[in-house]
């Protein structure tokens, strides 16, 4: 063990020290106590180097929480967010169609916590509405904070969508008008899911407390898809979270349309393009009318700043699309960021003879 001087290497006491020295049973030399006695003087003297170097033998050690442990890989995370920014794309146009104003719906992030820890970051008034999954066991829940439907009810009741006149405690004809545009929104969700499941949501419950809304017990994982919602100039939140016991039976499901989709991506063959000719270049204006309506002169006269026109469409007409002063096309008018954009429904002979603007 010690070396032909009797005395210990360096090497021989850091082994010793971390009880990495390998030892012959069959050999009978050990240390004499005098050679104890100069090896703890020498480390008490500090002339032993007694630390040893670790950098090699690391090893990476990952803490799992058993208060909130993941439920979902990055796959399904991936896969959710193809879904909803689908539903984000479908609420975008059914809330600028509906309210008639600048609409924008955007996914901003998907999470895994608690339920009580959801609950706990959300505002304490606030519109909160139960939606339950058919075929799904248990429901989901969709909250919009003050910030969302603020703008919303102020331009459904009429005004610009400032919100400001609104307070965040909501009176029944308020929660009455907020269930039926959750209830409106139904086709969007569907919609969204049908590549993993067909379900049918049905409104359970709407609530303005969060502390009375229990879903799933406290400690159960939820996922959490937070969704940035810009109505005209005001920002807010819409939260839409599904406890794990509702979607475990599709988790499977959702994680290979990931995959799914992402080899659809790829495989998808590239459209072949159509020869060109001169008559493709030239450039046609195109107009879409709103509606009309007559004016005496006297009328004329009289509108001035704020002045309103009713014209002979409603609200739910499709709206004529012309081309060269000719009907090519009807649709309706949705918004595309901050301008009208029209979509087309009815193209080609299903409009009938072509009329003439």
């Amino acid at each position: 063990m010690a070396g032909s001087d009797g005395a210990l290497s360096q090497r021989e006491i850091t082994a010793l020290l971390t009880g990495q020295m390998d030892i012959d049973p069959d050999n009978t030399e050990v240390l004499s106590q005098e050679e104890i006695e100069q090896l703890l003087d020498a480390i008490n003297a500090g002339t032993v180097n007694t630390k040893v170097d670790k950098s090699t033998d690391t090893v990476k050690i990952k803490i799992f929480d058993f208060k909130r442990p993941d439920r979902f890989t990055r796959a399904h995370i991936a896969a959710l967010n193809i879904i909803h920014d689908e539903l984000c794309t479908e609420l975008t146009n059914f809330l600028s169609g509906y309210l008639k104003g600048n609409v924008l719906v955007k996914v901003a992030s998907i999470d895994q916590l608690t339920y009580d820890e959801f609950i706990r970051c959300i505002p304490q008034s606030t519109f909160l509405s139960v939606i339950n999954l058919h075929p799904l066991q248990g429901s989901a829940l969709v909250e919009i904070d003050p910030s969302s439907y603020k703008p919303m009810l102020d331009m459904l009741f009429g005004g610009y969508g400032d919100g400001t006149r609104y307070k965040a405690e909501l009176t029944n004809l308020e929660n009455f008008v907020l269930e039926k545009l959750i209830v409106r929104s139904f086709d969007g969700i569907r919609d969204s899911w049908k590549s993993i499941i067909e379900f049918t949501p049905e409104l359970a419950a709407t609530e303005n407390s969060p502390q009375n809304v229990k879903i799933t017990p406290p400690g159960e994982m939820v996922i959490l898809v937070t969704c940035e919602c810009k109505v005209n100039d005001v920002e807010g939140m819409i939260n839409i979270c599904y406890p794990y016991p509702v979607i475990a039976p599709i988790r499977s499901k959702i994680k290979s349309t990931y995959y799914n989709l992402g080899v659809q991506a790829m495989n998808k063959p590239a459209k072949p393009e159509a020869p060109q000719t001169v008559m493709d270049q030239a450039t046609i204006p195109v107009s879409v009318m709103l509606g009309e309506t007559s004016l005496t002169l006297e009328d004329i006269k009289r509108m001035g700043e704020g002045s309103i026109l009713e014209l002979d469409k409603t609200v739910d007409q499709l709206m004529d699309i012309y081309a060269g002063g000719v009907i090519i096309a009807r649709g309706e008018v949705v918004t595309i960021d901050d301008n009208f954009g029209i979509r087309i429904t009815e193209v080609g002979e299903k409009n009938g003879n072509a009329e003439s603007k």
